[in-house]
């Protein structure tokens, strides 16, 4: 029975100093196998380093730990998390590392974004400092970006702090979150940006191939301060606001100046109106003006605000394709059958917007040179509705149709409906009101009521015309 018990106790001893140097396991070859393979295993990925130092109180500690996916590339130098072991595996369990209290820094770690070569953009120099004290959250960053690309001398500083209270929640809660980050990137590749769009190059439809940004974000549990300046070959912008119980308020008018393409035209100044979904390119960029009063932007992006807004587009190229391929094959406008590609001329578009009814003012267009019209009405984005009126003054009808018996404020009325992906202009509808027009011109009409005699003070007035000039 002694002899038992004495066993027992050796064993127990046995068991208990092994237990005590299991994180030392980690410094040989066999233990740190084992090691990487289990963390390997936690995150779902495979992993190598060139060494480890556990220990059971913290802090936890490896060299030269690389992560290879086909999306990034990622290594870093060194590596220390101040937890104890047995939290380990819980932060690496899909990677909930803002749920377990500890700080991790990471040393002189390099970030490529999308190794196999479509992305120029490698972050290197990122020294990170994560400090969790549940519930609080605290982030120091600081890191450098540079171009892969030798030939670009692209480069990103980032710096500053960030805490919250809120970081392991699903949706976070901007009122507990304060932050100080000073933000300045030069001619960083925009296709970087677009790995993370469901749209290909959209970003760089855009902005162009490269992007300068300088900017700051300052908050204080949620209220703060928020300005940026961005340059780049297709866009500038200039945002100066404040952030106020969970809305974007505007200090000054935001200003954005860009210059259009194919692309941009068709995945997003065609859901601005119709007209412009055809548009190509211009000599000048289009200036967009948000006024500051009356505007917000609170999370739900859906409740968008804006009391006043403009849009110069001036004159640029159009396909002769969607709704001003429309419009031209309804007035008979035989001379620019054929166009691909035209001028088209637009005035200033004042609009506001509020609980997703954008409502248009009168915007006139001057089409190939020749046709004359201008629109005005609303986009329901909530209900994917457009309503907007198109409007053929007499000197225009004349000219389609040889219609001369109209008085030179006549205007024939045109309803555009439908998605906002594909309005369109009813056609049986328009070619009857035309129809009927010339009847009643010409003496032949036999209803009851006339076209000519409609009201028309629901038109809005025009606005001097810039190609007058």
């Amino acid at each position: 029975m002694k002899r038992f018990v004495r066993y027992s106790f050796l064993l127990a001893m046995i068991f208990c100093i092994s237990l005590l140097f299991l994180p030392k396991l980690s410094r040989t070859w066999v233990g740190k196998q084992l090691f990487l393979r289990i963390i390997s295993n936690k995150v779902g990925t495979e992993l190598s380093v060139e060494s480890f130092d556990l220990a059971w109180f913290g802090p936890q500690k490896c060299t030269q730990l690389v992560c290879k996916r086909p999306e990034f590339d990622l290594q870093i130098d060194d590596c220390s998390y101040h937890v104890p072991l047995w939290k380990l595996w819980k932060a690496f369990d899909k990677l909930h590392l803002c749920q377990v209290e500890g700080t991790l820094d990471l040393q002189n770690a390099s970030l490529a974004i999308d190794p196999l070569g479509r992305a120029e953009t490698l972050f290197e120099h990122i020294y990170a400092k994560i400090t969790e004290k549940v519930p609080d959250v605290h982030i120091d960053l600081d890191f450098y970006a540079r171009s892969r690309n030798a030939a670009n001398i692209g480069k990103c500083f980032l710096h500053g702090t960030v805490s919250s209270t809120s970081f392991h929640e699903l949706v976070m809660d901007w009122s507990d979150l304060s932050c100080d980050l000073q933000l300045n990137m030069k001619r960083l590749p925009v296709s970087f940006f677009d790995l993370f769009s469901e749209a290909p190059s959209l970003f760089q439809s855009i902005f162009g191939k490269y992007l300068s940004l300088e900017g700051s974000l300052f908050l204080d549990h949620g209220l703060g301060d928020i300005k940026c300046d961005i340059a780049s070959s297709n866009l500038t912008a200039t945002l100066n606001g404040h952030l106020e119980n969970d809305r974007l308020l505007l200090n000054s008018p935001l200003q954005i100046k860009f210059f259009p393409n194919n692309l941009l035209s068709y995945l997003l100044l065609g859901k601005v109106h119709p007209c412009f979904s055809s548009i190509l390119s211009a000599d000048a960029p289009i200036k967009v003006e948000i006024d500051r009063d009356g505007f917000c932007l609170p999370k739900n992006y859906r409740d968008l605000k804006i009391a006043k807004g403009r849009c110069d587009l001036g004159k640029l190229y159009a396909k002769n394709t969607g709704m001003l391929a429309s419009i031209l094959t309804m007035m008979k406008e035989e001379s620019l059958f054929g166009v691909q590609k035209m001028h088209v001329w637009f005035t200033p578009l004042e609009f506001s917007v509020e609980n997703g009814l954008v409502q248009t003012k009168r915007m006139d267009l001057l089409i190939g040179d020749t046709f004359h019209c201008f629109t005005w009405g609303n986009i329901d984005y909530l209900n994917d509705q457009v309503h907007l009126t198109l409007a053929v003054e007499a000197p225009m009808l004349k000219n389609s149709f040889g219609i001369e018996q109209l008085q030179e404020d006549f205007t024939l009325l045109f309803p555009i409906k439908g998605p906002t992906d594909g309005p369109s202009i009813d056609e049986k509808l328009a070619s009857g009101a035309i129809a009927r027009l010339i009847l009643e011109t010409s003496g032949n009409f036999l209803g009851k009521k006339s076209m000519l005699s409609d009201r028309q003070e629901t038109i809005p007035k025009a606005r001097p015309f810039p190609w007058r000039n």
